[in-house]
């Protein structure tokens, strides 16, 4: 019987964990594998032309949690409950503390609860984890490099097991006179990030995934991007920065379990 976390907040708290409740036995496979490909064919050939393919949308599964002594709760334990787990507005990380797990966690809503009672007191519920993606993602990593030249190389490995790009959080604090950044993914074809025309000493946080860029000052600095967000590629990126600065990376990675 496993304990989990949903919410920043430990089943311990309620003396819930993850379980089966007598030969029902729940089983999560996490279903990343499941892809579509893409592929057409045309009258006059016997092969198909395959494009790539597409992954899930999500991962569904069932779970059921019941207090490990199987006691029953009261009525106001249960609104507290069912208030901490379901009909939350946005989505929440819950980690499944269990060895082979690591610190991976989805990002999901806990929906269509159901409470399991014995004897008429409940003792535990039943729902189905709907996530946001098709795979599990670790705690937010930060890498922080300072680089004093005007020129740099720096190494980052991408530890996601998902074939995907990685698009980061970043910080750049720009040091001494320097005005502008430019981040060469040599990694990726040499694709080439670029802010220029900053002021002296500025600070900018970038939301590669989210599209977001905001300047400490207020200046709009998005009108000197050259409208390239910034990714990893999977596995070993090698990166050339131009430009002293202060860069640090914040990112979880993207972890594809086979189930458990």
């Amino acid at each position: 019987m496993s304990v989990f976390v949903f919410d920043n907040v430990s089943s311990q708290v309620f003396s819930l964990r993850i379980a089966q409740l007598g030969n029902q036995n729940t089983k999560v496979t996490n279903t990343y594998s499941s892809i579509e490909i893409l592929k057409d064919r045309s009258s006059k050939r016997i092969e198909s032309y395959y494009y790539g393919r597409r992954l899930a949308d999500s991962i569904v599964f069932p779970m059921e949690i019941l207090n490990e002594n199987l006691n029953s709760y009261t009525m106001n334990q249960v609104q507290v409950i069912q208030e901490w787990l379901f009909g939350r507005a946005e989505p929440k990380f819950l980690s499944i503390l269990e060895p082979g797990m690591s610190n991976a966690s989805y990002q999901c809503w806990l929906n269509n609860p159901s409470t399991i009672s014995i004897d008429g007191q409940v003792v535990g519920w039943s729902f189905d984890v709907e996530c946001t993606a098709p795979y599990a993602l670790t705690d937010i990593v930060e890498t922080r490099y300072e680089l004093l030249n005007d020129a740099s190389t720096i190494e980052f490995h991408n530890l996601s097991n998902v074939e995907d790009y990685l698009y980061p959080e970043m910080s750049i604090q720009l040091l001494d006179n320097s005005t502008f950044i430019l981040i060469q993914n040599q990694s990726d074809e040499d694709r080439l990030f670029q802010i220029s025309g900053m002021r002296q000493g500025e600070s900018v946080f970038v939301d590669n995934n989210r599209q977001i860029m905001i300047a400490e000052s207020g200046d709009n600095v998005f009108q000197h991007f050259n409208l390239n967000w910034f990714r990893f590629s999977p596995g070993f990126n090698r990166l050339y920065v131009d430009g002293r600065c202060i860069l640090t990376f914040r990112n979880r990675f993207q972890m594809a379990f086979s189930g458990y």
